[in-house]
């Protein structure tokens, strides 16, 4: 078990609250420790996360803090799943991840993507991490972070 599974209660809690005190019209559906995170799963309406990403990841981030004081460490890693959809996004983007590697291989040209959460660039960063003919890095700001994948030689002769 993880240590993690401890914190999801202090997620939820926080979570619940904050939605009842803001009028904000979700519900936490469930909490589980997966891929070193705590994913908590959000029912109701959920169109108004998926218009403002940025909203998620502020609840995000405020709700790892919550957990990370919960169970005294100094990060917890918090994934909110709007709708039950993460492992169903999470293998699209590993599988988007592979095709974007063979088709940098394949042609020797960076490939840019942009509009990922914090969490999701994070999936293509792991899921990339073991094929060491390519690299990953993020770059930019805040919301406008993107996600860099180039051929191993090439991510070389840019440092």
């Amino acid at each position: 078990m993880s240590e993690f599974a401890e914190a999801v209660p202090a997620g939820q809690a926080f979570l619940t609250e904050l939605f009842e005190r803001t009028g904000i019209g979700l519900t936490v559906t469930d909490g589980r420790v997966a891929d070193d995170a705590v994913v908590l799963e959000l029912g109701g309406d959920i169109a108004a996360l998926r218009r403002q990403p940025e909203l998620a990841a502020a609840l995000a981030s405020l709700t790892a803090q919550v957990m990370a004081r919960a169970i005294d460490v100094r990060h917890v890693r918090c994934v909110l799943d709007p709708g039950g959809t993460y492992a169903a996004r999470k293998a699209l983007l590993e599988t988007a991840a592979r095709d974007v590697a063979r088709a940098v291989l394949k042609t020797g040209r960076r490939a840019v993507l942009d509009g990922l959460s914090p969490a999701e660039r994070r999936v293509v960063h792991v899921g990339l991490a073991e094929d060491p003919r390519v690299q990953t890095r993020s770059e930019g700001d805040e919301r406008w972070r993107l996600l860099l994948v180039e051929a191993a030689a090439a991510a070389a002769k840019n440092v």
